[in-house]
């Protein structure tokens, strides 16, 4: 794959899908050319967004959609030695799979790494449903290979820097949170939260969001609370010990803990297990 090639806002590719609608635009070139059919077993996810899930109801809606008409709209991949890489049409290729379609209608394009990672991050910004942690593999990309400035990303995906910043740092969480995110489990307003915490705490600030339904200033807050006091959702040790061992009252003074029962049973059932310690 080649890299190295450095931005510039003069760029033809930089200038072109800068613009509104470049992508539809972009479509329109294909309309007097025939697609042709590509087995879907011949065709990989996008490498650049793969490991960035679709949320389920999109598919199914997707599925929906293509089981009435097919494939409407063809894909836009590109060749990679025997083999075609998607550059966009995700939800399509996706829906064809759930259906068990052999085959989708493709346009093959010509197009480097830098040029398809435009074309995604044009697509991306232009849908009504994108999903921002694939926005954020498309930044990271662009910044990491083809040396995008903060600023050159602002441009073509018509967000502010700190936007771009913002979206950019939740690749930070751990993968199992991020597709929640990708999924739409969880909220980006969330993830935003819980971002700057220990891995830890971003997990037990995740199970407190769902169980307790945080609204996003509630989450902000707890963020808050523990970067002030990382340990502040441990449970203290009274607590622990208490379902560790049945018992209903556990007595922490200095160098002495004690365990109270209800009954002789409960009491002898604590000693024989002790003993299997």
């Amino acid at each position: 794959m080649g890299r190295n090639k450095l931005p510039s806002k003069q760029s033809e590719l930089f200038k072109r899908f800068s613009r509104v609608g470049s992508i539809s635009a972009y479509e329109k070139e294909f309309s007097n050319r025939a697609p042709i059919s590509i087995p879907l077993y011949m065709i990989d996810d996008n490498p650049f967004t793969k490991h960035a899930e679709i949320a389920p109801e999109i598919i199914e809606r997707f599925s929906e959609s293509v089981a009435r008409k097919g494939v409407f709209v063809p894909l836009i991949v590109r060749k990679n030695s025997l083999r075609y890489e998607i550059v966009f049409g995700r939800k399509r290729y996706y829906s064809a799979r759930r259906l068990k379609h052999n085959d989708v209608p493709c346009y093959v394009i010509d197009a480097g790494d830098e040029e398809s990672l435009l074309m995604l991050l044009a697509d991306i910004r232009d849908q009504k449903d994108s999903s921002i942690v694939e926005f954020a593999y498309v930044f990271k990309c662009l910044s990491e290979d083809f040396d995008y400035s903060q600023a050159d990303l602002a441009t073509i995906s018509h967000q502010s820097r700190s936007q771009v910043t913002n979206t950019m740092r939740l690749l930070k969480l751990p993968d199992s949170i991020l597709q929640q995110v990708s999924r739409g489990e969880l909220s980006y307003g969330h993830a935003r939260a819980i971002e700057p915490l220990e891995e830890k705490n971003q997990f037990l600030a995740v199970s407190l969001i769902h169980d307790s339904k945080l609204s996003v200033r509630d989450a902000e807050a707890l963020a808050k609370k523990l970067l002030a006091n990382p340990n502040s959702l441990d449970k203290p040790d009274d607590e622990i010990l208490k379902e560790k061992f049945d018992s209903e009252v556990v007595l922490i003074h200095d160098n002495t803990v004690s365990f109270a029962f209800s009954s002789e049973e409960e009491k002898n059932a604590f000693i024989e297990r002790l003993k299997k310690i």
